[in-house]
């Protein structure tokens, strides 16, 4: 999986503290990026630009609210 992330979004670190306490580190490979300037591989899977952005294999997670409820079906 990947995670698109920012140091600046609170919203990225509430996302990380769940990976940790699900025990996804070592699944999980983050991507940190500017949110702000629109980077095409961000775009890409999240045309609205926002952070955090999970990828999996199945799908794209975005905003916050969505990983969460799915959280623990993460494939």
């Amino acid at each position: 999986m990947l995670l698109h992330h920012s140091h600046t979004s609170p919203f990225v670190r509430k996302v990380m503290v769940l990976i940790h306490e699900l025990g996804l580190g070592d699944e999980v490979r983050v991507q940190t990026l500017d949110g702000w300037s629109e980077p095409p591989q961000l775009t890409h899977d999240n045309p609205l630009s926002m952070v955090p952005t999970l990828v999996s294999r199945s799908r794209c997670r975005y905003p916050l609210r969505m990983f969460v409820r799915s959280a623990d079906t993460v494939p």
